[in-house]
């Protein structure tokens, strides 16, 4: 029936609240909410537990296994997907990646980042031809590409000695990861058309840049609007206040990417 008038398969949901004040009951409540689709033959459905010759007196196909929702006269499935390990960097390489934008390599490192709340942001820092990194983070299922090294002083206030020291060792025989983070320094100098080196001046370019995505109100400072796209969406799975631990993180994944 519910196939044929397009309807979904489902029953009232109804909610039973007993409160008592100093131990003496105070009343009941007793509310009917929304209705909530049922799994074709679980426990709340009608054919449970009828056998062939039952279902086919009720108009149902005898070897009926259920499993599934009626929606909208639609079936629909419970369909479970594999997803990364949260909180947890993997190092990928995949030929895709080049595809993401100019001088774009293939080597990546990931993170699913949950919070308490369970939500959950996707973050990959791409390695570029030039040596320098962009981590990227989806809002609102657009994709934004941030320096790392604008990041990491966003984070926290950070020296360019700091940085390299960190990201390549400090070993200057390690030429690899010493020129790659030695040219990411150099981006942060010349490439963005003003001076980005205090925590404050980074937030302040971020937050004046991201503020039509985070839909915030115009009285919303920038240098605000850059913590809070930190808060919400950079290593969520770390408290609000953490930033020299998210810094840490974002760190390690810079680092295993060289690596």
């Amino acid at each position: 029936e519910c196939r044929a008038r397009a309807a979904t398969y489902a029953g009232q949901m109804r909610v039973f609240v007993t409160r008592s004040i100093a131990g003496a009951a105070d009343g009941d409540l007793n509310r009917a909410l929304r209705k909530m689709p049922g799994m074709v033959r679980s426990s709340v459905c009608h054919l449970r537990g009828l056998g062939p010759g039952q279902l086919v007196n009720c108009g149902e196909e005898a070897h009926e296994q259920g499993g599934y929702f009626i929606i909208g006269g639609n079936e629909r499935l419970v369909r479970l997907l594999i997803a990364p390990r949260r909180n947890l960097i993997l190092a990928i390489f995949r030929k895709s990646f080049a595809k993401r934008g100019p001088n774009f390599t293939g080597f990546a490192t990931t993170i699913r980042s949950v919070a308490a709340d369970q939500s959950s942001s996707n973050l990959a820092l791409h390695l570029l031809s030039t040596g320098s990194a962009r981590l990227r983070l989806t809002i609102d299922k657009n994709e934004y590409f941030i320096p790392i090294i604008l990041l990491l002083r966003a984070l926290r206030e950070c020296s360019d000695a700091e940085i390299f020291e960190r990201a390549s060792g400090g070993d200057l025989t390690e030429d690899f990861a010493a020129d790659r983070t030695l040219a990411a320094l150099r981006e942060n100098k010349r490439d963005f058309g003003e001076r980005l080196e205090s925590r404050d001046e980074c937030l302040v370019f971020l937050g004046h840049r991201f503020r039509p995505v985070l839909r915030l109100p115009e009285s919303t400072p920038d240098e605000a609007a850059g913590r809070l796209l930190i808060q919400r969406y950079i290593m969520v799975h770390l408290a609000p206040h953490e930033d020299d631990a998210k810094w840490e993180t974002l760190m390690l994944m810079w680092q295993r990417l060289y690596s």
